[in-house]
């Protein structure tokens, strides 16, 4: 199965896109765990790609897939791509913990810059534990996210594509 959401450039619409990704989770039965460590990764990928966005004025593409392996979340942007830094301790000026918190969680991590202009991370969030029960609301099913996150919309094509 596979989500996909083209998100605003935008901070503010960070917090709609966890919530869709968080429905769309419980539809696909991750436990609360996962559902947890997916987030934590979809924070910092798409606070990174708005980041690199906000003087290109372009969208950025969210997809999320469910494999054996785990989920998969690919976020791509048409900023002027980076190299992650190696946090060595508490003392970075701008941030620069979001990729350490990403490889304590994610099994796997790439990072590529298409030459198509697209910077694209992937980052594989493996399931932990069983499946567990959801709070009331989290898994309706019923798209409800998706239609109250009004900077959020389904793209056409899959992010591959780009």
């Amino acid at each position: 199965m596979q989500g996909g959401w083209s998100v605003s450039a935008d901070f503010a619409a960070i917090p709609h896109a966890r919530h869709a990704v968080a429905s769309w989770l419980g539809e696909q039965g991750a436990s609360v765990s996962t559902t947890d460590d997916v987030l934590l990764v979809l924070s910092e990928l798409l606070t990174n790609a708005v980041r690199a966005s906000l003087t290109g004025g372009t969208d950025v593409r969210l997809t999320v897939t469910t494999g054996e392996e785990g989920f998969r979340l690919t976020v791509a942007d048409r900023g002027p791509g980076f190299t992650p830094r190696q946090s060595s301790g508490d003392s970075l000026p701008d941030g620069g913990r979001g990729f350490t918190a990403v490889r304590a969680v994610a099994a796997e991590l790439d990072i590529g810059r298409r030459p198509n202009g697209w910077t694209v991370v992937s980052a594989v969030v493996p399931r932990s534990g069983e499946a567990a029960q959801r709070p009331q609301g989290m898994a309706s099913g019923t798209g409800a996210a998706d239609r109250r996150a009004k900077r959020i919309t389904r793209p056409g094509s899959a992010l591959s594509a780009l």
